[in-house]
């Protein structure tokens, strides 16, 4: 029925309950789904470009291979989430719960992660381009050959994040906790004032 209305036209399901729900390769662009439940929701391959899912919950939700270019997922609840190989670009993440998530391969260009939480997350080798990650909590994080040019990581929480063979070129990491792991890590041109070094000392 849910599929049904949309195809019919239909567009607001604002907080309408789809656990466990079965979507995979769906296209439903366009669509609002202001805080719904869509926890473990199967959603491999759908399309949810330019959608809301602002507060929504996709906890433990598969989104494999899913386009959710200029999506709004403001305050969402991406806990646990399978995002691998995901399209995120100008997608709005602020102050989403990405913790443990799993994000290898996902294209986040230009995204808006302000102030999400992206505890233990995985984020090997995805293309965070010019992206908005100020004050970002990526404590314990994966972000081995990601690439992170131009990115803002002002106030970031580095602590125990791995960025070995990671591209920071050209990134703000002004009064960032640096007690992650850098090694081969690029650097060239990142600005560095203020920042917080393993030793806890200041970098002026």
């Amino acid at each position: 029925m849910f599929l049904r209305a949309y195809e019919n036209g239909r567009r607001n399901f604002k907080q309408v309950a789809l656990a466990d729900v079965s979507l995979e390769n769906a296209s439903l662009k366009e669509i609002n789904l202001f805080g719904a439940d869509l926890r473990c929701a199967q959603l491999q391959s759908s399309q949810l470009g330019d959608s809301n899912l602002v507060g929504a919950v996709l906890f433990r939700a598969n989104l494999e291979r899913a386009n959710l270019s200029w999506a709004n997922l403001e305050r969402a609840d991406l806990r646990g989430a399978n995002l691998q190989g995901a399209t995120l670009v100008m997608a709005n993440l602020r102050d989403a719960n990405l913790s443990e998530a799993n994000l290898t391969d996902a294209s986040l260009g230009v995204v808006n992660l302000k102030g999400a939480i992206l505890r233990k997350t995985n984020l090997a080798r995805v293309d965070l381009k010019e992206a908005e990650l100020a004050e970002v909590d990526l404590s314990g994080a994966n972000l081995q050959d990601a690439n992170l040019e131009e990115v803002n990581l002002r106030n970031a929480n580095l602590e125990g994040a791995d960025f070995r063979g990671a591209n920071l070129s050209e990134a703000d990491l002004t009064g960032a906790n640096l007690g992650g792991f850098f090694r081969k890590a690029k650097l060239k041109g990142a600005i560095l004032n203020n920042t917080i070094l393993p030793d806890g000392l200041v970098h002026q």
